[in-house]
């Protein structure tokens, strides 16, 4: 059996079905109501009053984007851009933007639109939200807010899904993912009311939502796929994928992944002999030929589709050796490829988040713009591009994260790459390094960039002494095929802590030498500004080592067992055999950061372990954090 990668695709036709009875022709059914209504956290005002656009937006034919659930939504005057704990209001004119709602404790981090799905029905916003009490758990739930801001309420609680999809037919919200689908009607005033399964399309028993990626996760629920493609698109318990028709019948299409769809087109994937070859279906006939585009070893990243081209981006280097993401469309008649933009290649910091496909958020093809995240002074920002005008970007937010670094000065980045003298076709080892540089206003910016400069070389000394060891194994007669593709990254994620006289970090490291990963690493370096020392514990802390161990191993206990599954059964006990002042450390706002490296506490999928003590905890014997 060929196991399947998880990728989807959809489109629009209409109507709801009738099923059959038996093992190969599932039961698919219509529509009747229940009348069990969703929990909310706040009653509907009295004042609120339906109006009769708010019943005929519900009736309208809405295009494929604005029925399907995405972080960017639009109407005829704003832009809503939405994450899981953060919506922004942009006006198209002005330009002028605004929080229209965020969580009173918000991830303000680089990554903070990875997971945003929402859908504007006439001026309610109804999207996903997620809350995460402590590291292990995340609780999602959908919930609606009027576009002034307005009318927050939760509509459905415990979720459970993850990424969730969404999608709006007629009056019926569906929410899917994987294995699971729910459906709500909507009513004018912004209640949802929970429909009894039987009473609307869903997937059959021993079948599960087909994915495609696109820019995130999303899931194509049964009612979705039925209205796009007169069939479900699902996959059975193979992981193949295959079509249900109306009358019963299942067939399977040779497809390993969906990466995009729209209309007129769906986007797959399959692997021949181990390479993945992509390929184009017709929406309309089913029929499907191969796409030649993103060789030479890129890797691209879909980002959408229009009726004449598909558009995708991929990471790339730059001369200086930084990553940048560049944004290119393929036509899908000639197979041509074209660059549109690319990201990063003016930024200071080398666009150092680009190590992942989430830099684009989504591309809608009806307004024909592009929305991404991008850095730009060490700042995090929405941006977008039209394609009428793809050379002019437009800033939409603020910064909705800033990593610190402008504070206390810049970076400098460092790429070399060593091949084999004897293979000269074989990479020994790739080394990408960034350097934090002091700004010279400091009184100790000379001694602290003096430092962290050895310790940069110190790293790209053990990358160049370990391909001079692959290099004799190669010359040896050893296999090459395991010594090759050696890497070591190293980067500055954010300054944690500054306060004009002290400032902390910790350097982010990841080196790999085979296996199945390599191991991520963290270097925590606090430093006083005016006289550039490099601060130990002990130059923080007035207690005792034994004060401290207590202090130490009493919060770590308390981050172990609120999620003992997460942990070694020995973790407290190494927590306290090794508490002290040798601890790896550095410092936030809150207090001091104690960090452990994969498998010390925990299985390496758990990655770091972090407990955090409140300055208020220790005796200090500098001023932190607004002590004396």
């Amino acid at each position: 059996m060929r196991k399947k990668q998880v990728g989807v695709l959809i489109m629009l036709l209409t109507g709801l079905l009738a099923g059959c009875n038996n093992e190969k022709q599932p039961n698919i059914e219509t529509s009747k109501i229940s009348m069990e209504v969703v929990e909310e956290t706040d009653e509907i005002s009295e004042t609120e009053e339906t109006t009769e656009t708010e019943v005929a937006v519900m009736q309208d034919e809405f295009t494929w984007e604005k029925r399907h659930g995405g972080q960017v939504k639009e109407d005829e005057k704003y832009r809503y851009i939405c994450s899981t704990s953060r919506i922004y209001k942009v006006d198209k004119v002005s330009g002028k933007a605004e929080i229209l709602w965020e969580q009173e404790e918000h991830p303000e981090t680089a990554a903070m639109f990875d997971n945003g799905n929402a859908l504007l029905v006439g001026d309610r916003i109804y999207f996903v939200e997620e809350k995460t009490g402590n590291e292990a758990e995340t609780e999602t739930f959908l919930s609606v807010i009027h576009t002034n801001g307005t009318g927050y309420r939760t509509l459905v609680k415990d979720l459970s899904l993850g990424y969730s999809s969404l999608f709006l037919q007629d009056d019926l919200l569906f929410i899917a993912n994987y294995d699971e689908e729910y459906c709500y009607k909507i009513f004018p005033d912004g209640r949802l009311e929970k429909m009894e399964e039987g009473s609307y399309v869903k997937l059959p028993e021993g079948y599960y939502c087909i994915s495609y990626t696109n820019t995130g996760g999303h899931y194509l629920s049964a009612a979705e796929s039925m209205e796009m493609y007169g069939c479900i698109l699902a996959y059975d318990t193979n992981y193949e994928t295959v079509q249900i028709w109306e009358d019963g019948t299942i067939k399977e299409i040779q497809v390993d992944g969906l990466e995009c769809l729209n209309e007129n087109w769906l986007l797959a994937t399959e692997f021949i002999e181990g390479e993945k070859e992509y390929q184009i279906w017709n929406s309309k006939t089913w029929e499907s030929k191969k796409l030649s585009f993103c060789t030479g070893g890129k890797v691209p990243v879909i980002i959408g589709m229009d009726k004449e081209y598909i558009y995708y981006c991929y990471n790339e280097e730059n001369p200086h050796g930084s990553q940048v993401l560049a944004v290119e469309k393929m036509s899908i008649e000639t197979q041509e490829s074209e660059r549109l933009f690319c990201l990063g290649d003016n930024n200071t910091s080398g666009a150092r988040y680009y190590g992942r496909e989430y830099g684009m958020l989504e591309f809608l093809q009806d307004s024909g713009c592009f929305y991404y995240a991008d850095e730009e002074d060490y700042k995090m920002y929405v941006k977008s591009r039209n394609l009428r005008n793809i050379e002019t970007e437009e800033v939409l937010t603020p910064a909705f994260y800033e990593s610190g670094i402008a504070d206390v000065g810049h970076t400098e980045n460092y790429f070399l790459q060593i091949f084999s003298d004897c293979q000269p076709e074989v990479s020994l080892m790739q080394i990408q390094t960034e350097l934090l540089v002091i700004d010279g206003k400091f009184a100790g910016a000379e001694k602290i960039n003096q430092f962290l400069q050895e310790q940069e070389w110190n790293t790209i000394t053990y990358g160049e002494e370990s391909a001079k060891d692959q290099e004799r194994c190669i010359r040896e007669g050893e296999s090459y095929e395991w010594l090759s593709n050696y890497s070591i990254d190293s980067f500055v994620p954010e300054i944690s802590y500054f306060d004009e006289r002290y400032f902390s970090f910790y350097q982010q490291e990841y080196i790999y030498q085979g296996g199945a990963h390599g191991m991520p690493y963290h270097i925590g370096y606090t430093f006083d500004l005016q006289t550039g020392k490099l601060l130990e514990l002990r130059d923080i802390v007035g207690n005792s080592e034994e004060e401290l161990k207590e202090i130490i191993t009493g919060y770590g206990t308390e981050y172990v067992n609120k999620n003992p599954e997460a942990f070694w059964g020995d973790a407290v006990e190494l927590i306290e055999e090794y508490a002290g002042f040798d601890t790896s450390f550095y410092l936030d706002e809150k207090g001091i950061v104690f960090y452990y490296e994969p498998y010390f506490l925990a299985c390496y999928a758990e990655g770091f372990k972090e407990v955090t003590v409140p300055f208020e905890e220790f005796e200090l014997k500098i001023p932190l954090g607004g002590t004396e």
